[in-house]
């Protein structure tokens, strides 16, 4: 599998005419390039290594919130560094499929005490980086879903890369119960 850096997979297609180099998107590049070797130098290689990544849980890696205008290359330079992660656990999806999920799996805990550590757990064992694309929250319940899960999954040691319209600090702006869902964006 290739584990080319963004940068390198990004130089690579400039060099032959794939896409013209942005300026704006090198410091953006640099972030992804700092999480990419940091999942690279975590990556369990033995087989008891792998065997072990069961019950123990990978050293946390800091993510990124990643924003900027529509048509900026967001999404562009997220799949450079999904595409370019050498480890099968990692998952990419658009932000209000990941949430249908999310619905989806909390009806089949149902019942369940703290279904979202559940499902927080089931993932850890099968992913290490989850990248969402154009993550957007305007409705309370899902502020309030996301803030748990979110949690959950970084005490689980997965590293999250989300793309979006909105500034952090604009995001699920005046909406109800804002000072519980800003932690697990923080």
């Amino acid at each position: 599998m290739d584990a080319t850096t963004p940068s390198q997979r990004y130089a690579a297609g400039v060099a032959r005419g794939d896409w013209r180099d942005d300026p704006a998107q090198h410091a953006a590049l640099a972030e992804l390039d700092r999480i990419h070797e940091a999942i690279v130098d975590s990556a369990q290689d033995g087989w008891l290594d792998r065997l072990s990544a069961f019950w123990k849980k990978p050293e946390p890696v800091k993510g990124l919130y990643f924003w900027g205008g529509v048509g900026r290359g967001k999404t562009f330079l997220v799949d450079l560094f999904y595409d370019g992660l050498p480890i099968e656990q990692k998952y990419r999806t658009h932000f209000h499929r990941f949430m249908r999920g999310i619905h989806e799996r909390l009806r089949e805990h149902q019942g369940q005490s703290d279904p979202l550590a559940k499902i927080a757990q089931e993932w850890r064992s099968r992913l290490r980086v989850l990248v969402l694309d154009e993550f957007f929250v305007t409705d309370i319940g899902d502020a309030m879903l996301l803030a748990r899960l979110l949690e959950r999954l970084f005490a689980e040691g997965v590293t999250l890369v989300t793309t979006s319209n909105t500034a952090v600090e604009n995001l699920y702006l005046n909406g109800l119960q804002r000072d519980s869902f800003l932690p697990a964006i923080a």
